[in-house]
């Protein structure tokens, strides 16, 4: 079939319109789809922005908390609460489009329709919520309490984690964007190609078409500029964030080089910007000396080599994804200035460095303060620690009669004055020990110890303060024996703070149980009182330093609010645990627990134990309690060491298992007669030719019933005793020439300090006092010296040097004991025989340590 011309123009025309409506509503489509495509990439730009400025605000809130915390400057407080938008204080101008809050709730606007950013989003608000918890209990800390106690919370809040979660989960809300917009620009690409031709074929059909493409993709392009314009006002929001800053940025590409590097870097360190972007690294601004230094400590941390320069800067970066550490940075005018940095590694979407980030404050003056409070803490151990140990030194001799008998009045007025410098020295050593365990500084001797004889001389020891409360310690439970490793003056000073804490809340005449028991591989040690238990909203924080049940109640019962927290960090470095278990009504047992040692470590400590006692100590073998306590009392003032049997069974055992230089003995023991341990001392090979010193109400019957078998008897003593004659029996008992005391240099320039000391060592030794070091050095010149005690403070010099001096000489140096108000090193400690700190010892302790070092000598040099 054949068609006309006409036909054929016709049927063409019309095929020209259908392919004009096909090819017009083929291009309207794609112009839709084009404009979509092209709205997507705008918004995504916007949300990748608005992402970036919510992680600045976060940041920036966080570093203005902690500055506020370590400063208490208010300024960054309330720049804080303009970023928060907190009601109730007053804003700030800051640099930011809308609170945190509001930017958060545009995201989650922006994102409406993308459900994996909302999950995410989900994920984000309940740690920015978290995050603002923490911050404004910071604050509250910081105004209310001080800057120790919110110093404390930051510690002890593991806040770092919850910041790592954030920068996670906005790491991945850029990510996902970010390939959203890869993804939306390609499929924007490919409708600009597709649209174009279309055009094409519009253009060669009709000039109509083109001119209707010509439209479309011009409003498209104007787009692309207003999305391009939005991307450049972000950056200008980014950069304005940098002005801003408080803080040096310095950001740099994979290779180190300088490429961000904002004003508050340039005033920190006197280069600016055009002079570190795009040529210098970070490295330029270290000390080389410190960089070469921790460059040898990587390569051997890490096991491979760490070049020096920027590479020791980054290495636990690359690893880690983030280090912070303090650094000394130096000053393009060459002062050095302590910093603390964090550097953080930049990756892209892959996961790949691409660079890092740099963000460094100045810490001059927190370093200022830090030496201001080790002056402070130095100036506080010498100086209080020294006179508080002549005050209840000198007050103690009183009260003891060591000048006469007193009127009424005044040995009330001494007490007081006694028992409040006590507890003043108690409120000091507590200071000290919560400084340097939080420092770190605190050393611990220690060295396998019988937990059992520890806790049986911590009651004894604290028999005293007991009684000042109407309580009883009552030893219900202990093994013969239970060895452990600890430092032993730490752990009584546990038991002591365990002891005073459960009488002073027990009610008068009650008892506070103490047990030790063995529980699996640890010692056990608990203390049990009958109180009003602890209330419940105060138990998790019984531990805390200054943690007050209820203060009206602590002020009835003294105490700083520091004994249990010291405990319990003590514990912990011996490593031990503590716990307790309370009912309220019914009271408290407060228990630790330490591994115990093995079974041939415990009978090489048993051996080693009964060595330590052998020329150390007298049995008192006595029944009466208050005659116990006296005897006691006595025999420790003249140099003895002191051990007590209220039985002839447990006078047995002591005696199987320890050496004494005497004993004394009642005959009449309510378990038998105290004939009969003489007798039975007499025939053991072991101890038969023991000094033994009667003192009882039956002596002359008993010296009649030996009649010829009294060999080795000292003295015969009837009560009432006459104490100097005691004393003077057990001094021929133990070898003590009257007529020759031993000779003892005390170097100290304290003269009061020297006094004490003299008058408690009156008639038990000859002291010589050196107020300097060149005085000690002629002291030891002329003469011989059973021991040296030595104070590390002196006017001119360190004790340490006599040690050293003591090195030099041609004979053999006598002994030295460290009485000092400072503690000392493990380096010195390794040099001497012994270690007391002014103040945390008792004079008793003091005296007992001297006469035991000084008994030492004298029997090494007879046995030479």
């Amino acid at each position: 079939m054949k068609w006309s011309t006409k036909q054929s123009v016709r049927i063409g025309f019309v095929s020209l319109a259908l392919l004009l409506t096909l090819l017009a509503a083929e291009f309207y489509r794609e112009s839709t789809r084009t404009t979509e495509t092209g709205d997507l990439v705008i918004h995504t730009y916007e949300v990748i922005g608005r992402i970036d400025i919510l992680f600045a605000q976060v940041k920036d809130a966080e570093f203005s908390i902690y500055d506020y915390a370590v400063t208490g400057q208010t300024n960054y407080r309330d720049h804080y609460y303009a970023i928060r938008e907190i009601k109730g204080h007053d804003e700030k101008e800051t640099n930011y489009e809308g609170s945190i809050k509001d930017n958060l709730q545009t995201l989650r606007e922006m994102m409406s329709d993308n459900p994996n950013q909302q999950q995410l989003l989900d994920q984000l608000e309940p740690l920015l919520q978290q995050e603002d918890r923490f911050m404004a209990h910071v604050v509250q800390l910081r105004e209310t309490k001080g800057l120790e106690v919110a110093a404390k919370f930051m510690n002890d809040t593991d806040d770092e984690k919850i910041m790592n979660d954030i920068e996670q989960v906005m790491l991945k809300l850029q990510t996902g964007e970010k390939k959203l917009l890869e993804q939306r620009i390609t499929e924007d690409n490919q409708a600009d190609t597709h649209n174009s031709t279309i055009i094409l074929g519009a253009f060669i059909i009709s000039l109509s078409a083109i001119a209707a493409a010509y439209f479309l993709i011009t409003r498209n392009l104007t787009r692309r500029l207003k999305a391009e314009e939005n991307l450049r006002e972000t950056s200008q929001w980014q950069q304005a964030i940098l002005s801003a800053a408080p803080y040096a940025i310095i950001a740099t590409d994979e290779r180190g080089i300088i490429h961000t590097y904002n004003p508050a870097a340039e005033e920190l360190f006197g280069y600016t910007a055009a002079e570190m972007i795009g040529k210098e690294t970070p490295a330029l601004l270290h000390d080389q000396e410190e960089l070469n230094k921790r460059a040898a400590v990587l390569t051997q941390e890490l096991g491979h080599p760490v070049g020096h320069g920027f590479e020791t800067v980054i290495a636990k970066v690359n690893i880690e994804g983030e280090d912070e550490r303090e650094w000394i940075f130096m000053r393009k005018d060459g002062i050095r200035l302590p910093v603390l940095a964090n550097v953080t590694a930049l990756k892209d979407a892959e996961g790949r460095i691409t660079g890092y980030l740099k963000i460094a404050k100045d810490i001059t003056e927190q370093k200022r303060m830090e030496r201001m409070k080790n002056e402070f803490i130095s100036t506080v151990s010498h100086e209080l620690r020294t006179p508080l140990t002549s005050i209840r030194g000198a007050l103690g001799l009183i009260a003891g009669g060591a000048v006469g008998e007193l009127p009424t009045k005044v040995i009330d007025l001494v007490g007081i004055a006694h028992k409040n410098s006590e507890r003043l020295v108690r409120i000091v050593n507590d200071i000290l020990d919560v400084e340097k365990i939080e420092s770190g500084k605190i050393q611990l001797l220690m060295q396998q110890v019988d937990l059992t004889a520890l806790v049986k001389q911590a009651i004894e020891a604290n028999h005293a303060y007991a009684e000042k409360h109407k309580v009883r310690f009552v030893l219900q439970h202990a093994p013969d024996s239970a060895y452990l490793t600890a430092d032993p003056d730490r752990l009584m000073q546990v038991m002591a703070n365990l002891l005073s804490n459960a009488a002073k809340f027990s009610p008068g005449g009650s008892e506070v149980i103490v047990r030790v028991d063995h529980s699996g591989n640890n010692v056990r040690l608990s203390v049990q009182d009958h109180g009003p238990g602890i209330p419940e909203q105060f138990r998790s924080r019984i531990f805390e330093k200054f943690a007050q049940a209820d203060s009206s109640a602590t002020r009835r019962h003294e105490g700083t609010g520091l004994g249990l927290s010291i405990t319990k960090k003590l514990v912990e470095a011996m490593n031990g645990t503590i716990g307790f278990t309370t009912e309220t009504g019914k009271g408290s047992i407060f228990h630790f627990d330490m591994p115990a040692l093995a079974q041939q470590e415990e009978a090489a400590s048993v051996e080693m134990a009964a060595v330590e006692k052998v020329k150390n100590q007298v049995l008192i073998v006595e029944d009466d309690k208050d005659i116990v306590t006296l005897l006691k009392m006595l025999l420790q003032q003249a140099g003895f060491a002191v051990d007590t049997a209220l039985t002839l069974a447990e006078a047995r055992a002591k005696l199987r298992g320890n050496s004494y230089i005497a004993i004394t003995l009642d005959l009449g023991m309510p378990d038998g007669d105290g004939v009969a341990l003489i007798r039975e001392v007499r025939a053991n090979p072991a101890i038969h030719d023991l000094p033994i010193v009667v003192v009882s109400a039956k002596a002359e019957q008993g010296k009649q019933t030996l009649s010829g078998d009294a060999v080795g008897l000292v003295d015969w003593l009837v009560k009432p005793i006459d104490e100097n004659q005691l004393v003077r029996a057990l001094k021929r008992a133990s070898s003590q020439n009257e007529e020759t005391l031993p000779r003892i240099l005390h170097v100290e320039d304290d003269t009061d300090i020297s006094h004490i000391i003299k008058e408690m060592l009156n008639g038990q030794a000859e002291i010589i006092t050196a107020p300097s070091l060149k005085e000690a050095k002629a002291q030891l010149s002329q003469q011989n010296f059973a021991l040296i005690v030595l104070d590390l403070t002196l006017p001119d010099g360190s004790g340490v040097e006599l040690l050293k001096y003591l090195n030099t000489l041609a004979t053999k140096p006598a002994p030295v004991l460290i009485l000092s108000a400072s503690e000392a090193t493990a380096d010195i400690r390794a040099q001497v025989a012994g270690v007391l700190v002014k103040s945390r010892m008792s004079e008793t302790r003091i005296v007992d340590t001297i006469l035991s070092l000084v008994r030492k000598t004298s029997g090494s040099q007879k046995a030479a």
